[in-house]
Parts: C-alpha cells; structure tokens; sequence
C-alpha cells in the first residue's frame, strides 16, 4: 500500500490536469484511491476521496440521463453499480441514504419525466415522435418474437440488421426526447432529493425500508455481495442495517419461491418463511421504533419477489397480522404528486377470446378443478394460453360495485377483450386486465455451430434478451399470433393481442389511479440491482399508473375473484389502495389458514403487491390491537355474502 498510494495520486493529478475533475477516468481514480485509504484504515483521507468521487459520477450521471437513449442510461448505470459500494464503505447513513434515495430507480424516472413532457406537449415534435416509438417497438417486437424457419446465415443477418437498425432508430428517437427536455428547462428530480423530504413524505407511525445490494469490501480486493437497508421514520437520524450475505438471503428466497408455488410440503412452506424473516426482517425490527404499523418497504434484486405479508414471526403470525405493508420502487416515489382530479370510469377486460388451439372441453368430472392463470412456459414455441371462464364472473362482478359506487363502466369481455381497445382507452380511472400473464426465458439461436461467427461480436444477441420484450398479457388472438409465429407468418402488431412490456410502456396511462394485473407472475421480471423489476412491473409505472396490483406466482381463477372483489368494495369506498389490499390479503391469509392450512393460504392470498405513487395515506390502526405493533387476526365480515369455498 505504501508503494502503491504515491503511484494512485500521480495517477489522479494526471487526470484531474488533462481531462478534468468529473471525467469518468479521474471518477475511477477517485475510487480507487478511497477504497485504498480503507484498506489502509485512513477513514478520513478514504471519506474525502470518497465524497468526490461521489460528486464526479452524479454529475456524469446527470448529463447521461440528459441526452442517452433508456438502454444507454441503463447500461451506464448498471456499469457503475460499485459507485454505491463505494459509497456505504465510506459513508455515514446520511449519506448512504441520501446515495439510495437519488439514485435507486433513476433511469425509470427519467424516463417517465420525459415521456410526460411529450404527452403534455399536445400535437409538437415530441408527441409525434412518442408516437413514433410506440411504431417502432410494435415492428420490433414483431421481429424479436417471430420463431424463423430460416436459420441460413443471410436469413439471420438480415434480420439482425433488421433488428439493429430499428434498436438504433428508437434509441435517436429516445435520446432526442431527452435532449428536448433537457433544453426545456426540465430538471431530473431524483438527483436532488434529500432525506428530509422523504421523512415529510411518511406517516408519524410509519418507516420506510430502502433496501439495496451492495459488495463490501474487506481489503486486499476481498468482496463479498450483500443486502443492506435503510430505516427511515419520520423524526431522527436513518440507520443503515446490513443484512448478511445475498448468497445465503438468494437462496432462501429461491426455497420461497418454489414453496409458495406448491412445488414443496407444508413444512417445507414454514421453514421458509420462517427463516426469511429470520434473515430479513429480524435485523430490521430491533432497529424500528415500537410504535411502527406501518412499513413502505422498496426492495431490491431477488427481495422483490417476496411478499413480505406471508413472512412468519417468533409467535407464529403473519407479518401482514402486525404491520400494514406498503410497496414503491423507491422511498423517492412517495413524493410523487397524486392526480389532482381522478376519472371515475374502470376499464375493465376478462374471458379474452384468445383464438384457435386455447379452446379446451372440459369434461363434466374435472369442472370443479381450479383454474389457475398461468401460461405453460416450458417453451416460447409451445406456449398454451386455455380459457379463463372464472375472469368474465370477476368482471361482472366488479362492474356491479364500480356501478353502484357511481363509477362509469367499460367492459371488454371475450372477443371484445382487444390489444386496439387497450390502446385507445386512454386516461381510465382503473383499468383492470384478468387474463395470462408471462414472462418468457431467453431463447438462444438454434442449430448454431461453434464455427458460425469468427468474432464474438459477430454472434447474434439471443433472441427475447430484453425482459421487455419476453413478458406481457394475453388479449383476444393471443394464441392465434402464436400459432401464426410458428408459420412464419407476422400479425400486425396491434392486433396480435400480445400487449408486451415494451408496448405497455408505451401506453398513456397518466393520471389512472390504480391497474390491477389479475393474472398469474405479472410481478415477475429480470431484477436489476438499483433499477427494480424489468418487466410488466415496470412498464406500468413509466406508462403512468400511480398504483399498481400485481402478482407474484401463479393465481386460481376463482379464489382471486373473491379477493378482488373484498378488495374493490374497500378501494372504491376509501380511495386508498394500498389501506385496502392491506386489509384484504390480512383477512384472507388468516381465514385461508385457518380453513385449509398455511400452503393453501399462501399461495392463494399471498402473491399480492400493489406498488404506489405519492406519499401514504394515515395508518389505519390494525384491527384487534393489543400493543403498539401487536395484533390479533381479524374475523370476516358477518355480512359478508357466502361465496363459493377454494
């Protein structure tokens, strides 16, 4: 090391002379020279350096999100992912959670804050040229998902050439977006959030939990990968909490994610929440004022396919009986601004007709086996989307109380269930799509021999690589495009009735106050560290959905549309989305394993999140309160109407 730190601050002088103190080089430099004053237990020297590095890669940041192209910011960002590595070596819980707070989710904000400008700006240059883009990824889409017969060598660089021409296309069109509304005077909030702002934004008894991954570092380029969070209330200091190894916390939520699935035993299920909370939320909860209820918590890589309410206590109680818990992409989303005026009118679209081969008979022996909303996904190829008989029953039942409660209805039922109905129904109050959800694996390029390419770069990216791209909802004809795809043949993309991420994102959903995704793994996607989940999660927010319902496994069809109808008597009452599946998975988990046992339960009423924009509404006391953060399970309204038994 003594060797070592002359050689690092001649390297810095020379960068900071000739290329300047925020060029990328002198940032790396910057952080090496921290991360070697850590090793050499200098704290002081290893803050300074530290710090302004810090300083040199936001405002390089800043002016990637001011110009590049959304791929572009994300590969930027996830390029410089050690940045907050360096950041939590060296910094108080100040800044770790003023670092966490600016830069979690920034590429999706800065997208939406473009893609707004655009809306807002009427018939201009940028509203044609959003409209141009949704053109652009419906062709690309199009292309990246048909299965080719061809697989000569000139077949598949045409359609790579294709392929990168309309990727470099949108990426102008994006990158030009973003340079409109950077010379209009349009700040990227995110890089100037500050901690007390967030602390305004939250609930006298509520804490916001900002997890995030990181690499510690323990000298001589020893690294281990890790989960660590911040605890922010509304009063005091933030404390950062490291959580331990994300190898260890990954796998148990891997054994999670299979359990709830049913693919293991009942105790097998308990072991796993169990020792998620154990790992997780045990840490968290010795540092939490014992007046806590409530808990916005913004996960991070694989956290985010867990649903916290499921988590099991000491005592044997759901953490979903103790605290009411809420969900954002980051602690930053709480100051988003709530619509000022909400238009009553729910979308509502079940029972797609998705066309020929989805037609199943069902013999009258097996009528009463469940229904369960998921696609088969063992291969892109053989992907089979059967009938949804139990949606048409939700949406009916939906539209009653959407009716009775004042709201305008719009039902697009079976063949009436369209991708060009979706499209143009702009604005909706609520818009809530019941039908297949899935998120396709990678397809590599078949038949391909290690001779084919001589250079790497030669090869072609996997087909469906972009999350974006392999995840979406089934409309009417789904299953009629995946027919034509296996021929070779294209539908127009507006009416294959596949709505893709990427084409969702694309949809002008500003102002709509809540979309339900009543389908099977709509939560599900490609997890990046500091950027959330790419898939449907994410493109419903940048469309504009201030509050988003999703699901993290497989959901049966009848089941469902009970809890969607508690839930909806609740929403439509309040106008508190998240107070209301709160209180409706709570009921349902306790009632389910209380009837059928912990398995049944869970996977029936556990795959519930819903994701929001803008700050909380009051903690509403949990019912049966005994203490502070103690509660009993709630009974069932004896009102409520017999329904059909799981």
């Amino acid at each position: 090391y003594a060797k070592e730190e002359p050689l690092e601050r001649r390297a810095l002088g020379i960068y900071e002379k000739t290329l300047g103190p925020e060029h990328p080089h002198t940032e790396v430099s910057l952080s090496s020279l921290a991360f070697l004053y850590t090793a050499m237990s200098d704290g002081g020297k290893a803050h300074d350096y530290g710090e302004r590095a810090v300083a040199a890669k936001q405002a390089n940041l800043g002016r990637i999100l001011s110009f590049a192209s959304e791929p572009q910011r994300l590969a930027y960002q996830r390029a410089k992912l050690s940045d907050f590595d360096l950041v939590v070596a060296i910094g108080t819980p100040m800044e770790i959670a003023t670092t966490a707070l600016r830069w979690k989710g920034v590429v999706l904000d800065s997208a939406m804050e473009d893609r707004v400008v655009a809306r807002q700006a009427g018939e201009g240059e940028l509203r044609r040229r959003l409209e141009a883009m949704r053109s652009l990824m419906g062709r690309l889409m199009t292309l990246v998902m048909e299965v080719p017969k061809d697989l000569s060598t000139d077949a598949r660089k045409n359609r790579e050439q294709e392929r990168t021409q309309l990727k470099q296309e949108l990426a102008a069109i994006e990158g030009e977006m973003a340079r409109k509304v950077s010379a209009l005077g349009q700040s990227r909030r995110a890089l100037g959030v500050t901690v007390e702002q967030v602390q305004r934004a939250l609930g006298p008894r509520e804490a916001l939990l900002e997890f995030s991954g990181y690499s510690a570092y323990f000298e001589k380029n020893q690294w281990e990968r890790r989960y660590g969070v911040i605890v922010l209330t509304a009063q005091g200091e933030p404390q950062w909490v490291q959580l331990g190894s994300a190898k260890a916390i990954n796998a148990a939520v891997e054994l999670y994610t299979k359990s709830v699935r049913g693919k293991t035993d009942e105790t097998a299920l308990k072991r796993s929440v169990q020792k998620l909370y154990e790992l997780i939320w045990l840490p968290i909860e010795k540092m939490l004022p014992r007046e806590t209820a409530g808990v916005v918590l913004s996960p991070d890589e694989m956290l985010n396919f867990v649903s916290f309410a499921t988590l099991l206590d000491e005592e044997d109680r759901f953490l979903a009986e103790r605290y009411a818990i809420r969900y954002v992409g980051s602690g930053r989303d709480l100051l988003s601004p709530r619509p000022a005026t909400l238009r009553k009118a729910l979308a509502l679209y079940g029972n797609a007709d998705f066309g020929e081969g989805s037609i199943a008979i069902v013999p009258e022996a097996s009528k009463a086996t469940l229904v369960m909303r998921s696609a088969d996904l063992h291969d892109f190829g053989k992907l089979n989307l059967p009938p949804l008989p139990g949606t048409a029953d939700e949406c009916r039942r939906l539209a009653k109380l959407a009716a009775a409660a004042g709201w305008t209805v719009h039902e697009h039922l079976g063949a009436d269930a369209t991708e060009p109905a979706l499209l143009h129904d702009t604005h909706p109050g609520i818009l809530h799509l019941a039908t297949h959800g899935f998120f396709l694996p990678e397809k590599k390029v078949r038949n391909e021999k290690p001779d084919d390419f001589r250079f790497q770069s030669d090869r072609p990216e996997p087909l469906l690589s972009n999350p974006m791209h392999r995840s979406g909802v089934a409309l009417t004809g789904a299953q009629r495009t995946l027919e034509a795809w296996r021929k070779d043949q294209a539908p127009p993309p507006d009416t294959d009735g596949i709505l893709t991420a990427d084409e969702v994102a694309a949809l002008d959903l500003e102002g709509t106050w809540l979309v339900t995704l009543s389908a099977c793994e709509t939560g599900v996607g490609e997890a990046r560290s500091g950027e959330g989940v790419l898939g449907l999660r994410r493109a419903f927010v940048q469309a504009g959905a201030g509050n988003l319902l999703m699901t993290l496994w497989p959901v049966n069809d009848q089941t469902t549309a009970d809890i969607m109808e508690d839930f909806y008597r609740r929403a439509l009452a309040t106008g508190d989305a998240s107070q209301s599946l709160i209180e409706t998975q709570r009921e349902w988990l306790v009632k389910l394993r209380k009837d059928h046992g912990l398995l049944h339960a869970i996977n029936r009423a556990g795959p519930f999140i819903l994701s929001s924009l803008g700050p909380t509404q009051p903690i509403v006391p949990i019912p049966g309160e005994s203490g502070p953060t103690r509660a009993t399970a709630p009974e069932r309204a004896a009102e409520k109407p017999t329904k059909q038994k799981p």
